[in-house]
């Protein structure tokens, strides 16, 4: 690429006259206007933490004032004969806003994942940076306006049994308390079928990468569901844990855990924990983290669990206006690189919830929630390179909660959303904390209220949402849209909708109502792309199967297939969007969560043998 010799500001002037300024403090600032840096600096390129599926690349930078820098991505396996014209491209890095993000300090960074990978893979990712007011590194060489940069990384594998295994059979509670106690790497305690009732066990021991502890019942999973025949039982206990773990690499598999008010619950600044294909019932609260500052946990990995809380539907903010259930959580996750994925759950306040102001690199995908009291899923707080994607959430009072994003990006993609209450993504500050830096793609959402409703006097920031499906009553009775957060460089655009009527938003502050779609088109800066669908069921229902939501909220719905009907407006029409749906059939993607003649995911607990080492495409899993 060519190269330019530029005339930009070293770091240390910069640095001094930086000084200068504060040194002369205010009326400088009023006497003298700043100097505008437009030229874009980098410095070396980061890699978040890698998950079974994703990895997640910041680019920090300073100047570029004028924000007309890009980034954009490319990915190959390492090894392989690809050359860089021919590698996928994955989304663009998305620009990071540190001015409008107040819970944490953020500094300014390009970010972005790239999704459905290979676990255990390694990969060579390719960065183009450009900018045409020029680009300098750390040490201040001229890159020109466009440079190259190259990194690797690697996806982690799926956890696996010790390589060195020592089998310790347990038959009673006694057994079992003394094997915790004694617990060391690569001990596989096998617990023979049968119902264990001590009320609390803790492992303080920790295992290693090659030889975790692995901690395993007799259940087997048949016809999507687990036989209970290994049961921890928790004997009504107000105040335990059924099982606390306190050290790391520690694999929890085949168990029922039940009659208590927390499940499991994890301590101390622990890594690699798992805890997979198990079954709880009859708990207030599933699978807790540390919940500390002091011990913040990653890469764990919580997946194909079934998770039955004691909240009943239609128990939910709604019917209950106290609310107070709501952080009665299923799973709370405390940190970063954790992957969520494939659990069924139902009867919680909040079906998963991250907890850590600032977490990143956490996923959430194949969760099959059928029924929760207050949010689906909570990613409040978290910061960047967060993925939430293909899960199944039906019957709640609110969606994916982002209260806030600090900063970004967060990633929304191929959800399917029925039978919202209240707010189908809940865009809200924390206090006085906005959201910042959410990107939702390609999801449906079917409500029996406004098909899309967001009510907060927050500004949110730097969001995109394109190609989702928003589908309310026919005919709609009430706004079909009605958002207050008030709009700082949103892109709006590419969204169906599946009646006309009233579409209310906050633009510059000011709360506005279009009499309908054709107005909001063609007198605002949202939905120019974007369309009305035509029903394909007598009952005026967009979708293949006549789905339509309920005519009162509180209903219980069955989680649904929300494939669009033939002839549907809504295939084809797409935004096509690099590692989101660019493996599509026909002209072009489809609008909404499902693409019509590719497989669907799996929601909830896949079948033995089913995991990371199987990347979802349009055929499936391969």
């Amino acid at each position: 690429m060519q190269s330019h010799r530029l005339k930009v500001p070293s770091s240390d002037f910069r640095r001094k006259f930086g000084a200068a300024v504060r040194a002369l403090g205010f009326w400088a600032v009023l006497s003298c206007p700043l100097l505008a840096d437009d030229v874009l600096h980098i410095s070396r390129t980061q890699l978040d933490r890698p998950t079974l599926s994703a990895l997640g690349v910041k680019q920090p930078i300073t100047g570029d004032d004028n924000l007309n820098a890009s980034v954009t991505v490319k990915y190959r396996v390492s090894g392989s004969h690809t050359s860089w014209a021919q590698a996928p491209e994955a989304l663009p890095l998305f620009r990071v806003h540190p001015e409008v993000v107040t819970q944490e300090v953020v500094t300014p960074n390009f970010a972005g994942s790239i999704f459905d990978l290979r676990a255990n893979t390694a990969y060579d990712i390719q960065l183009v940076v450009s900018d045409p007011d020029g680009i300098v590194d750390e040490t201040n060489v001229n890159l020109g306006t466009q440079t190259m940069l190259t990194l690797t990384g690697v996806t982690r594998a799926v956890p696996g049994d010790p390589v060195t295994p020592r089998i310790v059979n347990v038959n009673t509670a006694a057994q079992l308390t003394s094997a915790l106690s004694a617990a060391q790497a690569g001990d596989i305690i096998t617990l023979a079928a049968g119902t264990y009732s001590s009320g609390n066990w803790q492992i303080a021991s920790s295992g290693t990468l090659e030889n975790p502890i692995v901690i395993r019942g007799a259940n087997t999973f048949v016809n999507g569901t687990y036989t209970d025949l290994t049961i921890l039982d928790g004997r009504n206990c107000q105040r335990c844990n059924v099982l606390e773990v306190y050290g790391s690499y520690i694999h929890v598999e085949y168990l029922t855990i039940q009659n208590a008010v927390r499940a499991i619950r994890t301590f101390n600044p622990t890594t690699a924990n798992v805890f997979r294909r198990l079954h709880f019932r009859d708990t207030d609260y599933g699978i807790m983290g540390s919940n500390s500052s002091v011990s913040v946990q990653t890469d764990f990995y919580i997946a194909d669990n079934i998770m039955e809380g004691r909240i009943a539907w239609p128990k939910t903010c709604l019917t209950d206006k106290t609310c107070r259930l709501s952080s009665v959580d299923g799973i709370g996750i405390y940190g970063h690189g954790h992957v969520v994925a494939h659990n069924r759950v139902s009867g919680y306040g909040d079906a998963i919830a991250n907890w850590l102001v600032g977490a990143r690199a956490n996923d959430f995908y194949g969760n099959d929630i059928l029924w929760t009291y207050d949010d689906t899923s909570e990613m409040d707080g978290s910061e960047g390179n967060v993925r939430y994607s293909r899960n199944r959430l039906t019957n709640m009072w609110e969606g994916p909660s982002l209260q806030p994003i600090n900063g970004g990006p967060l990633y929304i993609f191929r959800n399917v959303v029925v039978n919202v209450q209240n707010e189908q993504l809940k865009m809200h500050p924390n206090g006085s904390n906005p959201p910042s830096g959410m990107l939702a793609f390609n999801n449906t959402f079917v409500s029996a209220g406004k098909a899309w409703n967001n009510q907060t006097s927050a500004t949110c920031h730097y969001f995109v949402i394109e190609n989702n499906l928003f589908v309310g009553p026919s005919p709609q009775s009430d706004r079909e849209v009605d958002v207050t957060c008030n709009q700082d460089h949103w892109t709006l655009d590419y969204d169906s909708y599946n009646t006309d009527g009233k579409f209310s938003f906050v633009l510059g502050g000011v709360y506005t109502t279009f009499d309908n779609f054709r107005n909001l088109q063609t007198t605002s800066p949202l939905e120019h792309n974007g369309q009305l669908l035509t029903a394909v069921c007598a009952n005026g229902s967009v979708f293949a199967n006549c789905l339509i939501p309920p005519a009162d909220s509180k209903t219980f719905m069955q989680p649904q297939d929300v494939t669009p009907g033939a002839g549907s407006r809504a295939i084809d029409r797409a935004l096509l969007l690099p590692n989101v749906n660019d493996h599509f059939v026909g002209a072009g993607p489809d609008v909404g969560a499902v693409e019509v003649g590719c497989a669907q995911p799996i929601y909830g607990p896949r079948p033995e043998g089913t995991d990371e080492n199987k990347v979802f495409g349009c055929n499936g899993y391969q």
